[in-house]
């Protein structure tokens, strides 16, 4: 490596979306969304377990619960309490998700901020698998994962901060995360604002997530319980009763 490079290197390790590993994280939030022509809004309350599960339960003018997203690591489950409705599917039956990369994983990091790159067995950057670039404002990380996937991750060198995740297939698949609003979060800055671009084969997808009154707090996070009168239904109409709330 060239000392500009190693130099490089120490700025990104250094990062707290590198080195800030937060475990948990409750608050509120408002999500506005888009897939294809449809768009909705909705407001509610965000519960994050590093590798258990997300929940964002959807609480209009913050007084009762009519809906809830859950996403997990092998499913993602929408519940319409009003309806008496929900949907559990995999990542990969989804297919603006599938076709854009999107799993689990990389929705939880996106979400906390989080620069995962690959990394050896103590946990430190493997340089061999990752370039770096910069100029006067920005250092940039790419590396490519199994998948055959770039990720491309930019820091701000004013304050080390993660200010967007990208990852691009050759498909033409991609998936932009831009982050904004930074607030002290246990000493340390978060983004209080995450809008993502998934663009898939003929799909596009975007979700704006703009949270509000941020902690990190120990939790326990159970799936919510779905009512046996309820109906399954499928992706699209889940869009749908997202799209009338």
């Amino acid at each position: 490596m060239s000392a500009e490079d190693v130099a490089n290197a120490g700025f990104v390790a250094a990062s707290p979306a590198f080195v800030v590993e937060r475990k948990d994280l409750v608050g509120n939030v408002r999500i506005s969304a888009g897939i294809g022509e449809k768009e909705f809004s909705a407001s509610g309350t965000v519960r994050i377990k590093k590798g258990e599960g997300i929940q964002i339960g959807i609480t209009p003018l913050g007084l009762v619960e009519v809906a809830s997203l859950e996403l997990f690591p092998s499913t993602m489950r929408f519940i319409n309490k009003i309806g008496k409705e929900y949907v559990e599917q995999t990542y990969s039956s989804i297919p603006y998700l599938y076709e854009s990369g999107v799993d689990y994983n990389l929705l939880e990091s996106v979400l906390m901020n989080h620069l995962f790159l690959p990394v050896d067995s103590a946990g430190i950057p493997l340089n061999s698998k990752i370039s770096y670039a910069n100029d006067d404002s920005y250092v940039v990380a790419t590396a490519v994962d199994d998948n055959g996937i770039t990720y491309m991750f930019t820091l701000e060198k004013s304050t080390a901060n993660l200010v967007k995740t990208e990852g691009y297939h050759a498909s033409g698949v991609k998936v932009v995360c831009s982050y904004s609003d930074f607030k002290e979060l246990d000493g340390v800055m978060f983004p209080n604002t995450v809008n993502m671009h998934l663009e898939g084969t003929g799909t596009v997808m975007t979700l704006v997530f703009k949270f509000s009154g941020l902690k990190t707090k120990s939790l326990t996070l159970t799936p919510r319980k779905i009512s046996s009168s309820y109906d399954r239904i499928d992706i699209g109409e889940m869009i749908k009763s997202l799209g009338n709330m």
